[in-house]
C-alpha cells in the first residue's frame, strides 16, 4: 500500500513537471521560454492595483469601478504615480480622466515607461495614445467601441 502512494505522488511530480514544460514551450519557440516568462510577469503584475499619485498641482478624484460594471464619481489627474499594478511597476506618468454612474461611465487612462516594460509615452489630448472605454453595462455595450484595457498597453 506504501509502494502505491509513492508511485501516485511520483506521477502527480511528473505530470506536473511536464506541465511546466509545456507551457515554457507554447511560447516562441525558437526564441526558448525568455519572452513567455516575460509575458507571465506583465500578467502577473496586472492582478494588483496600488499606488500613490503625485501631482505638481492639486487635483481631485473621486472616483471608483468594480470591474468595469460598476462606476461611480469622477475625477482627472495629471501627473505621476509609484505603483505596482497595471501590467509594470515603478515611477510612471499616469494620466486618468473618469466618470461615472453606476450604470454607464467613461475611462481614459494613460501609463508611461514602468521599471520593466517600455509602453512609449503618451499624449493625454491623442486618444489613440490612452486606454479609452465606456464602463458600466451600458458603457461596455454603447459605441463608440474603442480600445479595451485587453487591446491596449496596460
Amino acid at each position: 500500500m506504501r509502494s502505491d502512494g509513492i508511485a501516485r505522488r511520483r506521477g502527480w511530480r511528473l505530470a506536473a513537471v511536464l506541465a511546466l514544460g509545456a507551457a515554457l514551450s507554447c511560447g516562441r519557440l525558437t526564441q526558448g521560454p525568455g519572452p513567455f516568462l516575460k509575458d507571465r510577469l506583465k500578467d502577473l503584475l496586472d492582478i494588483p492595483g496600488l499606488g500613490l499619485t503625485f501631482t505638481g498641482t492639486p487635483q481631485l478624484s473621486l472616483y471608483g469601478d468594480f470591474i468595469s460594471v460598476g462606476p461611480i464619481g469622477f475625477g482627472e489627474v495629471n501627473g505621476y504615480v509609484l505603483s505596482i499594478g497595471e501590467g509594470d511597476m515603478g515611477w510612471m506618468r499616469y494620466y486618468s480622466k473618469s466618470g461615472g454612474l453606476l450604470l454607464y461611465g467613461r475611462e481614459e487612462v494613460g501609463f508611461g515607461d514602468g521599471l520593466f516594460f517600455r509602453f512609449g509615452d503618451f499624449d493625454k489630448d491623442d486618444k489613440e495614445t490612452l486606454s479609452c472605454m465606456g464602463v458600466g453595462l451600458f458603457g461596455l455595450l454603447a459605441p463608440p467601441y474603442d480600445r479595451r484595457p485587453c487591446a491596449a498597453p496596460a
